[in-house]
């Protein structure tokens, strides 16, 4: 079974790439959180980010939260670019967008393929 969370940083191109499915409950939260705290830490300040959320199903409003707090931690740390893959999901766009508006001094785009947001990255030599 492949799993819903993926986290892993890029040390060479310096970005994060995040990939959630499925549901989350906010019980489901805490292994994302102690990820991204483990891999950002081996990004440096200014790197990019990609969260492929093309695939994510349900979130509750606790665990929409906590993943929140994701967002937080990655903004502290330095970055400067987070490109959210949405794919034809209204549900990701939403549940995300609903959040833009707290992240202060990070770019924030929406795009519908990987490809897309690897291309916007490169644009921006992140």
């Amino acid at each position: 079974m492949e799993e819903k969370t993926t986290i892993r940083a890029d040390v060479a191109k310096n970005r994060m790439y995040i990939r959630l499915t499925g549901s989350y409950t906010v019980d489901d939260t805490i292994p994302v959180i102690n990820r991204i705290n483990c891999e950002v830490v081996k990004l440096k300040p200014g790197f990019g980010v990609i969260n492929d959320i093309r695939e994510l199903k349900k979130v509750d409003i606790k665990a929409a939260l906590k993943i929140k707090r994701g967002t937080e931690i990655i903004q502290e740390k330095g970055a400067k670019h987070i490109i959210r893959v949405v794919g034809n999901s209204k549900f990701a766009l939403r549940i995300f967008a609903k959040f833009a508006n707290l992240v202060k001094n990070v770019q924030v785009n929406y795009v519908p393929t990987l490809e897309k947001a690897e291309e916007l990255l490169e644009e921006h030599n992140l």
